[in-house]
């Protein structure tokens, strides 16, 4: 009986352990199911953040991809690689180095040197103000340069303030020319590399602003010194930025003045009052010459002078100022032109009759804009749309004589450079796109 009332109880104590520990797993599951609820929720919230930031990225980069392509590459503008971003930091570290390096080494020179010249307390702060001052001048001078607001007193400050350095440091070692050339190597080598990024970031802000000029080669200088002058001072009065521009038109006018020199046999020029070829020659067709030196492209003044002036290829017309000289002999013309014999020449006729323009008309009714009004043609909105067909038609953007040649085409009431150039630019203008097809007619110089 006692066992028997022992196992009962031991029973009844197994029972009630199991119920505390099932109240226990219970209570323990419990726990469970909230923590893992609370780590649900954690995780959501978190996916939620990550979620809103990847998507605020992505608006960010949408944005800034719209802005981009609303406002359109700049016609001209250096587009960088991550090579050449990487070659920037680069150059960025290098030139720090050098900075540094080089106001390490002359720290110690300078101060002594200010000790030994009474400057007392304010000795150890010296040299650190000098490097400072020369930092700031050569930051702000790329700073403005970039802006295209260059201001060249900084430059010369700042090399002013290098030399000092140079100067100080140099009287360290004096006379000693090893000791004078080791502390000089840093300083200018650290203004030569300025400089170079100074020059770099002048050219991109022109060109970004379509302000650089190109120039002729050395090459160009050395072996054409009198024409290369001739060009190049052309360039820089009438502002012609492009050379190969400039280039053409030269040709063109030399070639014309060859058919002048070839039309009177007369190889030299001599002077107005002389016997050359521009005193055997008309008004008429010294003209475009004339308008020539006065900044016209040399096709549009050749446009402007033929309104009943003779070209140098035709028939030999009446001489300037009144002269006349004797008649030449020619066979009868009668049978082989249909005219009868006495009868006036139409091309010398013209050139005898025809008014002559004073500089500052537009024979023809030529426009403002150099080129030939032709009534009834093609109007501005309808030479637009067929510049902007070209567009497609090439598939890039067209160069300055493909425009030229389909105002011809259609038969434009004007069709000059310049006329094709602003309808280039407006269209660029509002559908910025299509600058990016193509470069325009230029060929990038170097070694200049």
């Amino acid at each position: 009986m006692a066992n028997a009332r022992e196992l009962q109880e031991q029973a009844t104590a197994d029972i009630v352990a199991a119920r505390q520990l099932r109240e226990d797993g219970e209570q323990f599951k419990a726990k469970a199911t909230e923590l893992r609820a609370a780590a649900e929720q954690r995780l959501a919230d978190a996916s939620t953040r990550t979620a809103k930031k990847i998507h605020r990225r992505e608006l960010k980069v949408e944005a800034r991809r719209a802005r981009n392509e609303r406002r359109g590459p700049k016609p001209g503008a250096v587009q960088l690689t991550a090579i050449h971003r990487f070659l920037i930091g680069l150059i960025i570290v290098g030139a720090a180095a050098i900075a540094a390096i080089g106001f390490t080494g002359s720290y110690g020179a300078v101060r002594d040197l200010a000790e030994e010249k009474g400057f007392g307390g304010f000795a150890g702060v010296l040299p650190i103000g000098i490097d400072a001052g020369i930092g700031v001048l050569l930051a702000l001078d790329l700073l403005l340069t970039w802006l295209r607001m260059s201001m060249p007193m900084l430059r010369h400050a700042a090399w002013i303030l290098t030399g000092a350095t140079v100067w100080f440091n140099a009287a360290a070692s004096w006379p000693d020319p090893l000791g004078v050339g080791l502390h000089m190597a840093m300083p200018v080598l650290f203004v030569i590399v300025v400089e170079a990024a100074r020059h770099a970031i002048g050219r991109i802000a022109d060109i970004e602003a379509k302000e650089h000029t190109q120039t002729p080669k050395l090459i160009r200088w050395a072996l054409a010194f009198r024409s290369t002058w001739r060009l190049w001072r052309r360039q820089q009065v009438w502002t012609v930025r492009d050379l190969n521009v400039a280039i053409a038109d030269e040709g063109e006018r030399l070639v014309y003045i060859r058919s002048l020199q070839s039309k009177y046999k007369i190889r030299r020029a001599h002077n107005r009052k002389g016997s050359g070829w521009r005193q055997q020659a008309t008004e008429a067709e010294l003209r475009p010459l004339d308008l020539y030196d006065t900044g016209v492209p040399f096709e549009d003044a050749l446009r402007r002078a033929q309104t009943g002036a003779t070209a140098p290829a035709m028939g030999r017309p009446e001489k300037r100022h009144g002269k006349q000289t004797a008649p030449a002999m020619k066979a009868p013309q009668g049978a082989a032109t249909g005219r009868h014999d006495g009868a006036p020449d139409p091309a010398t006729n013209n050139a005898t009759e025809a008014p002559k323009p004073s500089a500052t008309e537009r024979p023809g009714g030529a426009s403002k804009k150099g080129g030939k009004r032709r009534p009834g043609g093609a109007t501005r909105a309808e030479a637009k749309a067929a510049l902007r067909a070209l567009y497609d038609t090439l598939g890039r953007r067209p160069l300055e004589g493909e425009l030229v040649d389909e105002l011809k085409r259609i038969g434009s009431e004007f069709d000059s450079r310049q006329y094709a150039n602003k309808l280039r630019g407006e269209i660029e203008q509002k559908e910025s796109r299509l600058a990016a097809l193509g470069s325009e007619n230029v060929t990038p110089l170097t070694g200049t």
